[in-house]
C-alpha cells in the first residue's frame, strides 16, 4: 500500500483526503498544526494517520517526506518551494494547486535528474483553467485553426441564495490571500500591445460582463503573458486572465486600498483601543468620518463605501483584541471580514469559469466559449474546496498508477495529464460546457 503525504489540513485538504481514501490503495499521513485538526479530515479511517507537524521543522518535514511515496502540498503558497526542496533531496514527488513561481522553476533540472515530478497548479484556478483551455486549444489546432483571442475568466462568490450582506462576499478561508490577489500588479496582451497596471490601478480598471443572464464584474489577475508560452499560443494577439466578482467588490476594494487598509506595515500597538481609533490611526482621518472619506476616496458612490465600512464594523467603539503582535493593516482587515463575513451553517458558495476564445480557420472564425459553474453543497464540500481539492487528488492517483510519468516542473497543460485528469472529474460530475458559434470579422470583439 502506497503512503500519501498530505501536508495541511484546510478545508481544500478534505475532499483530496475523501477522494484518495476511497481508492483503497493508499495509506493517508494528514498534518495541521494540532493532531485534532488533522483528523477532522482523516475522521480516524482505517489506512490514515492525523499527526501534528511544524512545517518550519526542516527536519521533521523532512523525515516525514523520506517514509512516503507521494507529497500533496495543501499548505499556503509560500511554503511550496522549501517542501518542493526537500522532496527533491529525497527523491519524492509531490504536487500543489498554487502558482509556478520563478523559484520552482529552479528545481526544475535537478528534479528531471532524479526523475521527480513537481506539479504546480492542479487546483480550479490555477488547474482546471488549465485543463480546459488547453483541450480546446488542441482541438482548434488539430482542425487547421488557430486561436487569435483568448481571455479566461474565473471566481468564487456565495451562491444567490447566501448572498446576504452588502459586501456580496464570504469566506469560508482567510480572506487575506483574496486581498493580497486584489493589490497585486497585472500584465496582459490586447492586439500585440503589451498593458501593465501597477496594484493601485487595477480596480479603478473593471469592466461588466453578461455570463448566462447574470451580471458580473471583471478586472485583470496577475501576469497573463507566461500563458502565451504555456499554452503554445505565441502568435496569438489578445490574451488576458481576470477575476470576478459580484458588483460592487472592487468598489470597496479600491476604497481599503487607498484608505491604507491593505498595507502590510506594522502600526503602533493598539493595546486598549477601539476599532474606530484603530481604523482612524491607519488612515489618519479623523472626526466626521463622510467628508474625511470623500476627499480620501474620491468616489461618487461614498454612502454606499460608508455604509460598508460602517457594516464591517470599523467604526465600532468595541475594544480590539489583537490576534497577532504586532498589527499590520491588512490583518486588522481580515479580522473584520472573518468575524462577519464567514458562511453560515447550510449556505452555499458557488464558483464560475469562463473561457472566452476566438479562433481563426481560413475560411471562416468561430467565438468558442466554455463554462464551468458549480454548486456548494448545504453542509457538505464547498464548492471551492471540491473543484481545487478534486483535480489535486485525481492528478495524484494518475500519478501512482503510473498513468503520468512525467518528471520535472510540470503544470497540466500537456495531454499526458490533462487528459485523464478531466475524463475523472467527468465522473466525478465536474466538467464544462462549450458553446461554438460563427462569427463574422464585423462583430469580432
Amino acid at each position: 500500500m502506497k503512503r500519501i503525504l498530505v501536508l495541511g489540513s484546510g478545508f481544500t485538504a478534505k475532499p483530496l483526503v475523501d477522494y484518495l481514501y476511497a481508492q483503497n490503495d493508499y495509506h493517508l499521513t494528514v498534518t495541521g498544526l494540532t493532531v485534532e485538526e488533522a483528523q477532522n479530515v482523516t475522521k480516524n479511517r482505517d489506512h490514515t494517520t492525523a499527526m501534528a507537524l511544524n512545517i518550519m521543522d526542516d527536519a521533521a518535514v523532512s523525515e516525514q517526506i523520506g517514509s512516503h511515496d507521494f507529497v500533496a502540498s495543501m499548505l499556503p503558497y509560500e511554503f511550496h518551494t522549501r517542501v518542493a526542496k526537500m522532496c527533491v533531496a529525497q527523491h519524492k514527488s509531490m504536487l500543489t494547486t498554487s502558482y509556478a513561481k520563478e523559484e520552482i522553476y529552479q528545481l526544475d533540472k535537478p528534479a528531471r535528474e532524479k526523475s521527480v515530478l513537481i506539479l504546480k497548479e492542479v487546483g480550479l484556478d490555477p488547474g482546471f483553467d488549465h485543463i480546459s483551455a488547453m483541450q480546446i486549444i488542441h482541438n482548434v489546432k488539430a482542425k487547421g485553426g488557430r486561436i487569435i483571442s483568448f481571455k479566461s475568466y474565473a471566481g468564487g462568490f456565495p451562491a444567490p441564495d447566501a448572498d446576504t450582506n452588502p459586501w456580496h462576499y464570504k469566506f469560508s478561508w482567510s480572506p487575506k490571500g483574496v486581498l493580497v490577489a486584489a493589490k497585486s500588479d497585472a500584465k496582459y496582451m490586447q492586439d500585440g500591445k503589451v498593458i501593465n497596471m501597477a496594484g493601485k490601478d487595477i480596480l479603478q480598471h473593471t469592466w461588466p460582463i453578461q455570463i448566462d443572464g447574470v451580471t458580473y464584474e471583471a478586472y485583470p489577475n496577475r501576469d497573463s503573458l507566461p500563458y502565451l508560452q504555456r499554452y503554445h499560443l505565441e502568435d496569438t494577439p489578445s490574451i488576458m486572465r481576470a477575476t470576478l466578482r459580484y458588483p460592487g467588490w472592487t468598489e470597496m476594494m479600491s476604497a481599503v486600498h487607498h484608505l491604507g487598509l491593505l498595507d502590510d506595515q506594522p502600526i503602533d500597538d493598539p493595546a486598549g483601543m477601539s476599532y474606530r481609533q484603530i481604523f482612524e490611526r491607519i488612515t489618519g482621518l479623523h472626526g466626521e468620518l463622510r467628508p474625511a472619506l470623500q476627499q480620501r476616496v474620491k468616489d461618487s458612490n461614498i454612502e454606499a463605501i460608508y455604509s460598508k465600512l460602517d457594516w464591517l464594523g470599523l467604526f465600532s467603539n468595541k475594544i480590539f483584541t489583537a490576534t497577532k503582535s504586532p498589527l499590520r493593516p491588512i490583518d486588522f482587515l481580515v479580522k473584520l471580514m472573518i468575524d462577519n463575513m464567514q458562511y453560515s451553517p447550510g449556505e452555499r458558495d458557488m464558483v464560475l469559469l469562463y473561457h472566452d476564445f476566438i479562433a481563426a480557420y481560413p475560411d471562416h472564425h468561430e467565438r468558442i466559449t466554455a463554462r464551468l459553474l458549480e454548486y456548494g453543497e448545504p453542509n457538505g464540500y464547498m464548492a471551492m474546496s471540491k473543484t481545487v481539492g478534486l483535480p489535486a487528488a485525481v492528478a495524484a492517483h494518475l500519478y501512482l498508477q503510473g498513468k503520468i510519468q512525467l518528471s520535472g516542473v510540470q503544470i497540466p497543460v500537456v495531454p499526458e495529464i490533462y487528459q485523464p485528469v478531466l475524463e475523472e472529474l467527468l465522473q466525478l460530475g465536474i466538467g464544462y460546457s462549450e458553446r461554438i458559434e460563427p462569427l463574422e470579422a464585423a462583430r469580432m470583439p
